[in-house]
């Protein structure tokens, strides 16, 4: 999901906090780390050129590495209102004398930003019709972190956040769950279902063995845990024996609250300087998200043949969904503001997307590596189809 306030989200990351992976089903703090390494890569073309080689030989006879953007990709819509909804709660119960300035404040300050930006956006010019390189379009999107960090500098400093604790993540997320104001998108189970049975043919469900694997810019990894955790735990269709398995084979990758990564619920916002977290690397950007995913892939092949998936509905997926040995793009009927923004990118830039049950699509990962990288699907249910097809030789 694209990182904006424009669509009513701040999804960047938090500034002072770290990039951490969470396992869904493991103490908090026990899997993070600081900053993703990068993984030098060559040219795209090359890569491409690469995996559709070694594809070609083994088609799907190869474990599935499975990527999913959080907001607007798993989820059927962005959960920033909810993670807003749980800071204000935390600052009512913490009975503050002076509650933190209202939410529609950040925002608007956030979309005068981006506004100022892209009227001094320089070299390119700020008309979005005149990128049409690949090359442009990342330079634009990585220029947006200064905005994603000033955009949450004014949550920290308003006190949204202050003493926000893992507690309150898992009671804000199993609400909006059970009430339906969170909801993962159609089909999630089956592709899961799919994913697992497929991978299991080539070794053994364990931790080194990830079910799918999260990388979002959403801002706490807490919070997409317990999200996902409560989701299974509430699916009639997922038996009890896998509720318990999918839950300790889903790596988190994204942000969170150094209240809830140093399990300290007096951290307030001001324990460190401006300079020091912004220096901390965190996952704001498209280009922070594909070096994640491509240090991801790197320890994927390093441990066994895999093929990457990349599911994704918006700007900060782009070079993940061109990274990955097959992209695949949510997208709702009508389209969302962000899946809107994405299509035209690829239009603008004249790369093709194809619809998953495009025929073209169907027959092996060899065509998706060489000519069809980029596919768009309804669903997660589409998603399934299109892989039981490239996997039905096996």
């Amino acid at each position: 999901m694209r990182v904006s306030l424009i669509h009513g989200t701040a999804k960047a990351a938090v500034a002072y906090a770290p990039s951490r992976r969470v396992l869904l089903g493991s103490a908090l703090n026990a899997h993070h780390h600081n900053g993703v390494p990068s993984v030098q890569y060559s040219s795209l073309k090359s890569r491409r050129q690469s995996s559709t080689s070694s594809m070609s030989q083994t088609k799907m006879h190869r474990h599935i590495n499975l990527v999913l953007d959080f907001d607007g990709t798993l989820t059927k819509k962005d959960t920033m209102e909810v993670l807003s909804e749980a800071g204000y709660a935390r600052q009512r119960k913490a009975g503050r004398d002076t509650q933190p300035r209202p939410w529609s404040d950040i925002v608007d300050a956030y979309i005068s930003d981006c506004k100022a930006h892209a009227a001094a956006y320089r070299p390119y010019l700020p008309a979005t019709a005149n990128r049409t390189t690949y090359e442009q379009e990342k330079a634009w999107l990585n220029s947006l972190r200064p905005l994603e960090i000033a955009s949450i500098e004014r949550a920290i400093e308003a006190g949204v956040f202050d003493q926000l604790s893992a507690a309150d993540m898992a009671i804000a997320a199993d609400r909006a769950v059970g009430s339906g104001q969170v909801q993962l998108r159609n089909g999630w189970t089956e592709l899961f279902s799919f994913v697992e049975q497929h991978n299991t043919k080539f070794s053994d469900t364990d931790v080194s063995n990830p079910l799918v694997q999260v990388v979002s810019v959403n801002w706490s990894a807490c919070f997409i845990k317990y999200v996902l955790h409560s989701s299974i735990q509430r699916a009639p269709e997922v038996e009890d024996h896998l509720k318990s398995l999918w839950s300790t084979h889903i790596p988190i990758y994204a942000n969170e609250f150094p209240s809830i990564a140093g399990n300290d619920t007096q951290t307030g916002p001001n324990n460190k300087s401006r300079a020091e977290r912004q220096n901390l690397q965190d996952i704001r950007t498209s280009g922070d998200k594909v070096n994640t995913f491509k240090s991801i892939c790197e320890n994927m092949q390093y441990e066994r043949n895999a093929t990457s998936v990349y599911v994704g509905d918006s700007s900060t997926d782009l070079e993940c969904l061109l990274a990955a040995d097959a992209g695949i793009c949510i997208r709702d009927e009508p389209m969302g503001g962000g899946q809107k923004d994405l299509a035209a990118t690829f239009e603008r830039l004249g790369i093709e997307v194809t619809h998953v049950g495009d025929k073209r699509t169907s027959s092996s990962f060899d065509a998706v590596g060489q000519r069809y990288g980029l596919l768009w699907a309804r669903d997660f249910s589409e998603i399934s189809e299109w892989l039981r097809g490239v996997c039905k030789a096996i």
